[in-house]
């Protein structure tokens, strides 16, 4: 993914290259998921990212 500076992502931890894989449990595989998840969020949610980064299993909270 591409991170945006100073972005919610970005100041959360989130890096170029990250592959999110579910957002607060929910599976994400295509942008289509990502965009139906988001939308479904409240504007103070604090959804915990499960990432890949570097071949490694990792997670962020937004």
């Amino acid at each position: 993914m591409d991170v945006t500076a100073g972005s919610r992502a970005d100041r959360a931890g989130l890096q170029e290259g990250d592959v999110i894989l579910e957002i607060d449990h929910q599976q994400v595989s295509s942008v289509d998921d990502w965009n139906r998840i988001v939308s479904g969020l409240s504007e103070d949610a604090n959804p915990t990212l499960t990432i890949i980064r570097n071949g490694q299993l990792g997670f962020v909270r937004l």
